[in-house]
């Protein structure tokens, strides 16, 4: 009554007739069966979004199944364990879960959970932005799960590593997985995945440039709406439309892609990946204007969108787009030759990035911060000169950060041969770097430098003596 009652929506009945099950069950002292109510009551309350009280429940859940020695019940609660943490946005702990499923199932003769396991572990990898441990992991759930035909799940499997190969700009090789992924969408009959997958095919022929097939394919997604008029589709079709808009080198088609994307953006239940999508694409769009105008006012308009971004990203704890968020903003507010405020906004994305298990993305912010310390300098004279907003824009190079955000394209960390270091300045509570400079034994000191050092032993200076 109870799972009945949760699939059709009525979470508050649903959670009575479980609570009545489980003073039932703690009575005849029936613990697997009282494990399994617990499990199931804790996915009502992870589809409510009480994400602390659904991992009581299964931990209380675990543990049964643990003393129990139910091998099959305890791989498949650290999977919902895992789960729950990978919404949380905490990848580590969720990898860390993942893999204890994995340690177990392995051992079992169930070939089709093992794999599901090893999609779950390529997609921690896949929004870390590990690319090619996430295809890894993809390929050998697929070796594992493509027997059982379970059409949906390979379909998923098909549609992620495409969007892998889209993301390193392999357009062809990303053609052929979102075309393995529609037919098998195509067969379960599933629209709001064929919707996604039309989508998927459309941004790709866009960046092919072969608008006959973005023509084709999008009306092939109109034709799924009209067939199937439901909002998360009539949402797919506006984006696709907004796309092949902006793409237009007239001005009139990108303002009109520009007001799609901003009423998408406003409207309640727009799924979460569309509605970053809107509102980068919005900034994009506020971008290109800000290069024409140099105008404060579209500036404004541009900080007021990464805003609304920052705080979807935080609720929604996607903590690698709020990272990517907040080195976006802190170089625009360099532009506003806002110093404090950007680097408040370049700390705040690496201490994140290092919390929540993005290694890469904690070593651009460092990066970033270093770039801030060494330029700090250029940026007051620019601030003298009066330069325009473009020069500004181009100096801190906020184009190829969007760019990087709108694509999602993998952070590509350069590994420089080792250096003698002559100074290491770190925060002693939380390991961020203040101030690293490496020297070749031909260095020579000059004054961005030296300010660079002076600056960061202020700093130092000021964390010490606050903590005295």
């Amino acid at each position: 009554m109870g799972l009945l009652a949760g699939t059709q929506g009525d979470y508050k009945q649903a959670l009575n007739y479980f609570n009545e099950s489980i003073a039932l069950l703690k009575q005849m002292n029936a613990k697997l069966v009282l494990a399994g109510i617990l499990n199931n009551k804790a996915g009502i309350h992870e589809i409510m979004g009480e994400y602390d009280i659904a991992l009581n429940l299964h931990f209380q859940a675990l543990k049964i199944n643990q003393e129990m020695n139910n091998q099959d019940g305890t791989a498949m609660l650290y999977t919902n364990i895992g789960n729950i943490y990978y919404q949380l946005g905490d990848l580590n702990t969720a990898e860390e879960y993942y893999l204890k499923s994995v340690k177990i199932k392995s051992k079992l003769s169930n070939n089709y959970d093992l794999g599901l396991s090893y999609m779950n572990l390529g997609i921690v990898y896949h929004s870390k932005g590990e690319i090619e441990k996430a295809l890894e992991y993809y390929e050998m759930a697929y070796g594992l799960i493509k027997e059982g035909k379970d059409y949906r799940v390979i379909s998923d499997l098909f549609h992620n590593i495409g969007e892998l190969y889209y993301r390193q700009n392999i357009f062809r090789k990303a053609l052929e997985y979102q075309l393995k992924s529609l037919e098998l969408r195509e067969k379960i009959q599933s629209p709001i995945h064929i919707s996604e997958s039309l989508y998927m095919l459309i941004k790709i022929y866009l960046e092919l440039k072969e608008y006959d097939k973005v023509e084709e394919y999008f009306q092939r997604l109109k034709a799924t709406y009209k067939k199937n008029p439901i909002k998360s589709i009539s949402i797919i079709t506006r984006m696709a439309k907004a796309l092949i808009l902006k793409d237009n080198v007239r001005l009139v088609h990108k303002f009109q892609a520009f007001t799609i994307f901003k009423n998408i953006t406003q409207e309640k239940s727009v799924k979460f990946d569309f509605h970053v999508d809107a509102l980068l694409y919005m900034t994009e769009l506020l971008l290109l204007e800000l290069f024409v105008t140099n105008q404060n006012v579209v500036l404004d308009e541009l900080l007021e969108i990464l805003s609304n971004l920052e705080n979807l990203a935080r609720t929604q704890h996607s903590y690698s787009i709020l990272c990517e968020t907040y080195i976006l903003l802190g170089k625009l507010h360099l532009v506003k030759f806002e110093l404090e405020k950007a680097k408040e906004y370049i700390i705040q994305a690496q201490l994140i990035a290092q919390e929540k298990g993005y290694e890469k993305l904690s070593i651009l912010a460092a990066t970033e911060y270093d770039k801030y310390l060494a330029n700090v300098n250029e940026l007051n004279k620019l601030s003298e000169k009066r330069t325009t907003i473009k020069d500004r824009l181009t100096f801190v190079k906020v184009k190829e950060q969007l760019e990087r955000m709108i694509n999602k394209q993998p952070l590509v960390i350069e590994v420089s041969p080792e250096k003698p270091v002559l100074f290491l300045i770190m925060k002693a509570d939380s390991g961020l770097t203040l101030f690293s400079k490496e020297f070749s034994k031909t260095t020579e000191l000059n004054e961005n430098l030296i300010s660079s050092f002076i600056n960061a032993i202020s700093i130092f200076g000021e964390e010490v003596l606050s903590k005295g």
